[in-house]
């Protein structure tokens, strides 16, 4: 993004009161969009409280109103430099809160996109189970080329941004995992 843009971006966010700001720091590890009772539960605050709290987003027209019970960025700048300004151990945790909320009711991708993006602060297993959920469900729909996998970290509501592995993912990162023959897991 352009500097300027940027800086015009990150001064109407800087004008925002601070628990309003960290709110919506977790609403944009959620995505786009998000409802008010999923970022309750990832925020840990009362659903109550969260309409309150981002009004004065609404104001300044960095979130609009998406259905009687939802909110959505005015624009994707707004959640890009959200999740920019996020230090990479608040990034993470929040990334665990996000995958734990979206447990029951997350597809396994998004699930696993969530759960890898909380390492190292998460656990490896969630992350992993998720993912081979995933490719059977790609390779059961007849999905070639990655399918869900690949497209769970560059839809709509996440770009696709090159990233480094976490160590424990990388070959030789501490940990060994051997394949299953004829099963698919690890």
């Amino acid at each position: 993004m352009p500097v300027a843009v940027g800086q015009t971006v990150a001064r109407r966010l800087a004008r925002l009161p601070d628990r309003t700001a960290r709110l919506l720091g977790t609403a944009a590890v959620l995505g786009r969009r998000c409802g008010t009772d999923r970022l309750a539960g990832a925020a840990t605050v009362p659903a109550t409280e969260v309409p309150v709290l981002l009004e004065p987003a609404l104001n300044a027209r960095i979130v609009t109103r998406d259905g009687p019970d939802g909110y959505r960025f005015a624009h994707d700048l707004f959640r890009e430099e959200l999740i920019a300004e996020l230090d990479p151990a608040r990034r993470a945790r929040t990334h665990l809160a996000v995958a734990r909320t979206l447990e029951d009711v997350g597809r396994p991708a998004e699930l696993a996109w969530h759960y890898a993006q909380a390492l190292p602060f998460g656990p490896v297993g969630p992350a992993v189970g998720h993912a081979v959920r995933a490719a059977e469900s790609a390779r059961a729909a007849g999905v070639r080329g990655g399918g869900p996998l690949v497209a769970a970290g560059r839809t709509a509501d996440r770009p696709a941004r090159p990233r480094t592995a976490p160590a424990a993912c990388r070959p030789g990162g501490g940990r060994t995992v051997r394949r299953v023959e004829g099963r698919g897991r690890a």
